[in-house]
């Protein structure tokens, strides 16, 4: 069987079991979505990027937010092989970087803490693009210390690299960044709280491309390629479509060896999903891209979306003739598994909670559920014990040297991040087997700076190691509560390189480190 038949056959499933009637189609506004606009280099081929505050009008409201280039989510497309220069100025009242997150670049270029941009300063960022580092990245700001801060007020924005030769159709392309924002009364962005910090920021403004719940009019059964981008700070988007299932045609490091078909995907992050969906057979209906709620490990009285699932974006076929689509190939590229490890690693995730906290000290004490689980019974268990006064204090503004002195921090081998300690060494080309532990009761997702790794194989909490069937490309994944990954990596470029969890507040907390290769 051909796979657009096997496609044909996952749409005529029709509709996901529970789905809610609030993600019907009269609860969407008709906002069309928004093309992210592209970056021009200037005469002589060089990039410009100013990162400053900027106005913008949002869900109706005024707000300031810190954009480059005072757009929403700019876009630097290249093609492998690129000669690439970009100057960055900063135009903050603190220090800042832009990291190029999924570029492999060296690493004086890939924009960590160590090599901040001062206020009102300049930065030449110049590499080349490498082959084989096809697919969509994204940039944003890396300053240890201000990172919470600023990417709370909107600064990113992606990087679209495409291939000298690609084995896909030429499918129509859209890009979809995904950012969420919290604004006050006063249509400001409102600072961080006690519970941003212990769980990783989530707004109650979800916006894709800086709109909310747009959407996209096409002929009916158009089949159109969809880079998507979760550049929040610690929202997980996980990915539905409405009546139907959808293609995955790469993740972080490009594309898969093959097309999966799938209807759910989990976006942490700091992750990227290349996609390739359907619009309805039938002018005059509509299907929806939406996030399903997932249970990441709250602590503490819960925002009111935790648990509600959250649309992403409108598929609506018009009244056109039915669209005709391109055979989807069989195979994309080639992908090996790297070979056997000459070094093995062991990193630990964990957390200090403050002193009466429920989870102080409680390692190993807390089941955990993909879509219920503990927060929901913390969440009672708060309201019966003088539960307003709970949820006051973890809606108090708090920096993180405040929660930091309350005894909040997460930490890498029983560590906090410090700019001047290197966790380990190792040496170019050299391939390593890093087994990665998550010993904390909540989802952590983990990034390695440098190079792209492959996922060997998982181990739940007390069973046995699962070996991975294919290989893949990623630069992030998750981490479940007291699990194990084995992540098999090789890095090619010597430097010191960042491995931390891309929750931005957990990064800033403490969850980060160094490994130096020479």
């Amino acid at each position: 069987m051909k796979r657009r038949d096997v496609m044909k056959l996952g749409l005529a499933g029709a509709a996901l079991a529970g789905l809610p009637a609030l993600l019907r189609a009269d609860d969407i506004s008709p906002s069309t979505l928004a093309q992210l606009p592209r970056l021009e280099p200037d005469g002589e081929g060089r990039y410009h990027l100013t990162l400053a505050p900027t106005r913008v009008r949002l869900d109706g409201r005024d707000t300031e937010l810190w954009l480059y280039n005072g757009q929403l989510g700019p876009v630097l497309e290249l093609t492998e092989g690129d000669r690439v220069e970009v100057r960055v100025t900063n135009g903050l009242a603190q220090p800042t970087t832009v990291h190029w997150h999924g570029l492999l670049v060296p690493a004086r270029e890939d924009g960590g803490p160590h090599d901040a941009i001062a206020p009102g300063a300049s930065r030449r960022y110049r590499f080349t693009v490498p082959a084989g580092n096809a697919g969509l990245h994204w940039f944003h700001p890396h300053p240890h210390g201000h990172t919470a801060e600023q990417i709370a007020h909107g600064a990113a924005g992606l990087i679209l690299v495409k291939p000298k030769a690609s084995p896909l159709p030429d499918y129509p392309r859209q890009l979809l960044m995904v950012t969420d924002l919290r604004l006050d009364r006063d249509g400001r962005v409102a600072p961080h709280t006690m519970a941003d910090w212990m769980n990783g920021r989530e707004g109650e403004l979800l916006l894709v491309n800086g709109g909310r719940r747009p959407a996209l009019v096409r002929p009916p059964a158009t089949e159109e390629r969809f880079g998507l981008v979760n550049a929040c700070a610690g929202r997980y988007l996980h990915v539905r479509l409405e009546g139907g299932t959808f293609w995955l045609l790469g993740t972080d490091g490009g594309l898969l060896a093959a097309p999966e078909l799938r209807d759910e995907l989990l976006l942490v992050p700091g992750q990227r999903a290349d996609l390739l969906l359907a619009w309805p057979s039938k002018g005059g209906e509509e299907r929806l891209l939406f996030s399903q709620p997932y249970d990441r490990g709250w602590m503490g009285p819960e925002p009111e979306h935790y648990r509600r699932p959250q649309p992403l974006l409108r598929l609506v076929a018009n009244r056109e003739p039915a669209a005709t689509v391109p055979e989807l190939p069989d195979q994309l590229a080639r992908i090996d598994w790297l070979p056997a490890a000459a070094v093995s690693r062991e990193l630990v995730l964990s957390e200090l909670m403050p002193e009466g906290h429920p989870h102080q000290g409680a390692a190993g004490h807390h089941a955990h559920g993909g879509h219920r689980g503990h927060g929901e019974v913390e969440q009672r268990e708060s309201a019966g014990h003088d539960g307003h006064r709970d949820h006051a204090r973890a809606a108090m503004p708090a920096s993180a040297q405040q929660v930091l002195a309350q005894g909040l921090a997460f930490l890498i081998n029983g560590r906090a991040f410090d700019m001047e300690h290197i966790m380990f060494e190792g040496k170019v080309g050299q391939v390593e087997e890093w087994v990665v532990e998550n010993d904390s009761h909540m989802d952590h997702p983990f990034h390695v700076h440098g190079t792209h790794f492959q996922l060997v194989a998982e181990q739940q909490r007390g069973g046995d190691w699962r070996p991975l069937a294919q290989p893949h490309w990623l630069d992030t994944v998750n981490l479940r509560p007291y699990q194990k990954l084995k992540l098999r990596l090789r890095f090619d470029r010597p430097g010191d390189w960042l491995c931390h969890c891309h929750i931005i507040e957990h990064e800033e907390l403490g969850m980060m480190a160094t490994i130096r290769i020479v």
